[in-house]
C-alpha cells in the first residue's frame, strides 16, 4: 500500500466522518463525531509505522527547506477552503486565506505544518487543525558552463549531477579541447592508455623470453619506461615477468637434475648387470671344464652318470641365466639412450617453444607499433598535438555545486553521483591537468 493511497484513505475518512457545519463546530471549539479523530490518528500511526525509517543504522538525508520559489501545498481537513497551492515569495512567505501572510523561509515541511497549524488557534479559526504541508513545485536548479544547453532544468526528488547534466545536453565542447568533443578526446586518451600498456606487456615479455633463451635470470628493460602507463602497473608487470622467469628457469633446473639422476642411476644399474654377467660368464667356463672332466670320468667309469646329469644341468642353468641378464642389459642400455635423448629432446623441444614464442611476441609488437602509428595519424588529424612523452594531455570535466545554505552561499565538490538539492546550481568546467605535463591541446 503507497504513502499516497493511506493518505487519501485518511481524507476520505475524516472528510465523511466529521460533523457537518464543520466551521460552525470548530469556531464554538467542539470537535463534532469523536470517532473520526481516532481514526484519523490510527491511519496516521500506520502511516508512520509502514513508511518510517527501516534502518536505525542508515544516515538520512536532511530535510529539504522552504525557500523562496518553492511551492507548497497546504490542506487542511477540517476546513477544506483553507487549501492553497501557495508560492514562497521572495522575502520567504507564503499567503493563505484567512490567515493572511506565513513566514516559511528556512522551515522543513514539518515545521511549516506547525507553523499554520499555531496561526489557525492563534486566530481561533480552527482549535485542533489537522494540516498537511507537501512540495508542490521544487526550486529549478541551473545548469551552466561546458554544456549543450545550459540554464534551468526541473528538480525531482532523486536527482544527481549525472542526471542534470543528462537533462542539460550532455557534455559540450571546449576551447581547451581545440574543438574535439571531451567524450571522444577521453575514448582517444583511453585508446591512447591501452596501447601504451600493452606495449609495455609485450615488451616486458619479449624481454623476458629472451632472457629464458640465454639463461640469464634478469629481464633488461626493452625500452625506457612510458609515461602514460603507471609506475604502479609498469612495476607490477615488470615484477611479473621477473616472476615468470625465476619460475621457469627453477623447473627447467629441476627437470634437468631428475633426468639426470636418472640417467646416472640407469648408468649404474647397467653396469652392475654388465659386472653380473662377466661373472657368471667365468663361472661357465668354470662348469664347462668340469662337465669336460666328468665326461671323461664317466667314460671310464671312475665316475655315476647322474652325477654327470647334474653337471650337465648346472651348466645349462648357467646359461640360462646368462642370456636372461643379457636382455637385462639390452633394455637398460635403451632406457639410458632414451633418458639420454629426452634429455637433450626436452632441452631443445624448450628452446623451440621459446624462440616461437619470442617470435609471436616480436610480430604482436609490429602490430601494436602499427595501430599506434594509426592512433597517432587520427589524434594529430583532430589537431592534437603529443609531447614527448608521447602522452595525450587529460580533460575531466571539474563539478561544483553552489548552495544557498541557511542564508550563505557554499560551494561543494561534486562528483557525478552527487545528489542535487533544490535551487543549486552547477557549474561545469574542464581542468586540465598541466602538473602531469604530458600533452599541450592545440599549442
Amino acid at each position: 500500500m503507497s504513502a499516497q493511497t493511506i493518505l487519501s484513505a485518511t481524507c476520505l475518512l475524516a472528510d465523511s466522518a466529521k460533523p457537518r457545519g464543520g466551521r460552525r463546530a470548530a469556531a464554538s471549539g467542539r470537535t463534532g463525531f469523536p470517532g473520526w479523530r481516532a481514526a484519523a490518528a490510527t491511519l496516521a500511526l500506520l502511516l508512520a509505522c509502514t513508511f518510517g525509517p527501516r534502518d536505525a543504522g542508515a544516515e538520512a538525508d536532511p530535510p529539504l527547506l522552504a525557500q523562496s520559489g518553492d511551492v507548497l501545498a497546504v490542506s487542511v481537513l477540517e476546513d477544506t477552503t483553507l487549501d492553497r497551492e501557495a508560492r514562497v515569495d521572495a522575502s520567504g512567505r507564503i499567503m493563505l486565506p484567512r490567515l493572511g501572510s506565513i513566514a516559511v523561509a528556512g522551515l522543513d515541511l514539518d515545521q511549516v505544518r506547525e507553523a499554520v497549524e499555531g496561526a489557525l488557534r492563534a486566530q481561533d479559526i480552527i482549535l485542533e487543525p489537522t494540516v498537511i504541508v507537501e512540495f508542490a513545485a521544487y526550486r529549478r536548479i541551473y545548469v551552466d558552463g561546458v554544456v549543450a544547453a545550459p540554464g534551468a532544468v526541473a528538480y525531482e526528488p532523486g536527482l544527481t549531477v549525472r542526471k542534470a547534466v543528462a537533462l542539460a545536453g550532455g557534455l559540450a565542447r571546449s576551447e581547451e579541447t581545440n574543438g574535439v568533443p571531451p567524450e571522444e578526446l577521453m575514448k582517444l586518451n583511453a585508446q591512447w592508455r591501452a596501447s601504451s600498456f600493452a606495449m609495455l606487456e609485450v615488451q616486458s615479455r619479449i624481454g623476458r623470453l629472451k632472457a629464458e633463451l640465454d639463461g640469464r635470470r634478469d629481464v633488461p628493460a626493452e625500452t625506457a619506461a612510458d609515461p602514460a602507463v603507471p609506475p604502479a602497473s609498469a612495476n607490477e608487470i615488470q615484477s611479473l615477468d621477473r616472476g615468470l622467469l625465476a619460475g621457469s628457469l627453477d623447473l627447467h633446473d629441476k627437470e634437468q637434475v631428475h633426468m639426470k639422476d636418472l640417467l646416472g642411476l640407469t648408468d649404474f644399474l647397467l653396469g652392475v648387470l654388465q659386472e653380473q654377467a662377466r661373472y657368471l660368464e667365468r663361472e661357465r667356463t668354470l662348469q664347462q671344464k668340469e662337465v669336460s672332466s666328468a665326461r671323461a670320468l664317466a667314460e671310464k667309469g671312475a665316475m655315476p652318470l647322474t652325477r654327470l646329469s647334474a653337471l650337465e644341468r648346472e651348466e645349462a642353468r648357467l646359461g640360462r641365466d646368462i642370456l636372461e641378464l643379457k636382455a637385462y642389459i639390452a633394455r637398460s642400455q635403451q632406457d639410458k639412450e632414451t633418458l639420454a635423448y629426452e634429455l637433450a629432446a626436452t632441452d631443445r623441444k624448450r628452446k623451440v617453444k621459446l624462440e616461437s614464442d619470442l617470435r609471436d611476441a616480436v610480430i604482436e609488437r609490429t602490430k601494436l607499433e602499427q595501430e599506434a602509428e594509426l592512433l597517432t595519424s587520427q589524434i594529430l588529424a583532430k589537431g592534437i598535438s603529443l609531447t614527448d612523452a608521447n602522452r595525450l594531455e587529460e580533460v575531466e570535466p571539474v563539478l561544483r555545486i553552489h548552495r544557498d545554505t541557511d542564508g550563505r552561499e557554499e560551494t561543494v565538490v561534486a562528483e557525478m553521483s552527487t545528489p542535487l538539492r533544490p535551487g543549486d546550481v552547477l557549474e561545469v568546467s574542464y581542468r586540465t591537468l598541466v602538473d602531469t605535463k604530458t600533452a599541450e591541446l592545440g599549442q
